[in-house]
């Protein structure tokens, strides 16, 4: 791709942006016109939902069959009779959901809980609009329109031999990368492999700056990848003033020494009284997401104004949103991911266009020495990381290592539960496994073989002193998610001792001792259809990565591809 102007590239993000709006309303639009039984098994509906217990504001509702995705602070509309009432999810489980309601809620009625998709890009659509040339964003879109070259070193940097806040531990890469962000570049990406520690290097780098005096800003496209990199931003250094911008109902995992506002004037409000009281921190690290930093720092007067932009999960993140990264007032922008892992989303009509692509692919392509890897792992034995590296890395000029610290992991457990094969996996030193165990060639996107086996794998490994946080379930598809909840919560006297059983999505920033994946195709003519999806190389890899010591494929030897 090149662009003669700023102007020229800030135009075809805006009719990139405008496309895709029209792609996802004419699909809400058709979602609309879908029927009851349509919208319960695409997840936008529970048709009925009764409530069990009732504590206002918030009541827990036990339901039948529930497809949905919703997670703590989504909003959905809870429908009786002729009357709606707007909730928020507070918890969502497979048999009950737990909801947060203003108005009071009648425990004699049975409710409908409607699920209603927004596109959210007229913000987006609104800054890029707002960005002319010459004004806050411009020099960015510039960069990134290869008209302007990136500077290596900036304003001022700071000498790394000044500060005390680079760990011993870290190791020479990691250092490194830290001291390339330290000389105040233009920008630059860090590409982390499973646990290489870019999180470390995330948080060593914000204490640095933050200690230095400055405001730093920390973004991702999740809540959830915020909360974890303001924890370990906070874990190093307790004495910084760390702020999480959001709903508290998305933040219930952070540190409790870290401030939650719930809205950006709650922070600007907090703040200013704490300048009245003469108690105001002048460098502070404030997290949001990214779609809340388009409206906060983007599109309303900026009162807080970062030095540096910390972007965790940059892999994820569009080109057509990462263009508005300038926007939010940093001098330098440091992309922080992995673009072999989780990739970003697009609507499928623009899959093929040419700016559907990363932000942090775009530019480490446009500008491959400000990219910098990390290459060590601190997370997989030697076994596992040999296959991660072998099949995802090294075709890209890759080699990931095992460090000593997690080399020589390995999960044997005495496992006598009469199932030979589960005792053979069980017992066994080897770090991966693969069985088949359907005897039908008719499942697709849900196989019971599969489900009641892994029910009986888990059980046996809970017995054995394996603890439920310890394991992991993952599958592509919805229905194999709930069959094996379903399995598992059947085969487990104690309802708490159920391991995460989800997608892999859900399990991205995650780590276990074990990995079970569930692969469920037997069919071949769905194989066919459905194996671009299921065998996408950024999904395998985050499927088989989050593995400590043993990954146990359950599937067809022609489903999963291994060294």
């Amino acid at each position: 791709m090149t662009y003669s102007s700023f102007t020229e590239f800030r135009n075809s993000i805006l009719t990139y942006l405008k496309q895709e709006k029209e792609y996802y309303d004419k699909d809400i639009e058709a979602s609309e016109s879908l029927t009851d039984a349509q919208k319960i098994e695409t997840g936008l509906l529970i048709d009925k939902a009764d409530i069990s217990s009732a504590l206002p504001p918030f009541y827990i509702l036990s339901v039948n069959e529930n497809n949905t995705k919703l997670r703590a602070g989504d909003k959905v509309l809870l429908v009786s009779d002729v009357k709606k009432t707007e909730a928020r999810i507070v918890e969502n489980l497979e048999k009950t959901i737990t909801v947060e309601s203003s108005e009071e809620l009648d425990s004699l009625k049975s409710y409908r809980i409607e699920v209603h998709e927004f596109a959210l890009l007229d913000p987006l659509i609104q800054l890029t609009q707002k960005i002319e040339e010459g004004a806050i964003g411009s020099y960015w879109m510039e960069i990134l329109a290869n008209v302007k070259h990136p500077n290596s070193v900036g304003y001022k940097p700071i000498d790394v031999n000044s500060v005390k806040t680079i760990p011993p531990s870290l190791n020479e890469e990691q250092r490194q990368c830290i001291k390339q962000v330290l000389d105040r570049p233009t920008f630059c990406c860090l590409q982390g492999p499973p646990g290489t520690g870019k999180t470390d290097v995330l948080a060593v780098t914000a204490n640095t700056y933050s200690s230095q005096g400055y405001n730093v800003l920390i973004i991702s496209n999740t809540h959830q990848a915020v909360n974890n990199a303001l924890n370990k931003i906070y874990s190093i250094n307790r004495h910084l003033s760390v702020v999480k911008i959001g709903d508290k109902l998305k933040s219930d995992n952070l540190d409790n020494g870290i401030t939650c506002a719930q809205t950006y004037n709650e922070y600007l409000t907090s703040k200013s009284k704490k300048k009245a009281k003469g108690r105001l921190k002048s460098h502070d690290i404030v997290g949001m997401t990214f779609q809340a930093a388009v409206i906060n720092l983007g599109l309303r007067k900026n009162k807080f104004i970062p030095t540096i932009v910390l972007v965790d999960e940059a892999g994820q993140i569009p080109l057509s949103q990462g263009a508005l990264l300038g926007a939010f007032g940093g001098n330098t922008i440091v992309l922080i991911g992995d673009d072999l892992q989780m990739p970003p989303i697009f609507h499928e009509k623009l899959i093929d266009n040419e700016l559907s692509v990363s932000v942090f692919t775009y530019l480490c392509n446009l500008y491959p020495k400000f990219k910098h890897v990390l290459k060590v792992t601190y997370r997989m034995n030697e076994e596992i990381t040999k296959m991660v590296s072998d099949k995802f890395y090294l075709p890209h000029g890759i080699t990931l290592e095992a460090s000593n610290f997690s080399a020589h992991r390995t999960l044997e457990i005495k496992s006598s539960c009469g199932d030979e094969r589960i005792d053979k996996i069980l017992n066994s030193s080897q770090s991966i496994h693969q069985i088949d165990v359907s005897n039908s060639s008719l499942w697709k996107d849900e196989n019971t073989e599969e489900a009641e086996f892994i029910s009986s794998l888990i059980k046996s490994a809970i017995s054995n002193g394996l603890k439920s946080k310890q394991m992991a379930v993952i599958t592509p598809y919805r229905k194999q998610v709930k069959k094996i909840r379903e399995c598992v919560s059947k085969a487990l006297s104690c309802k708490d001792d159920i391991p995460l059983i989800d997608t892999v999505e859900r399990l991205q920033g995650q780590d276990v001792d074990l990995i079970i994946i569930s692969m469920s195709i037997t069919d071949k003519q769905y194989w066919e259809q459905q194996k671009q999806f299921v065998m996408n190389p950024n999904r395998l890899n985050v499927m088989l990565s989050r593995a400590k010591k043993k990954v146990i494929i359950v599937g067809r030897p022609t489903s999963v591809f291994l060294p």
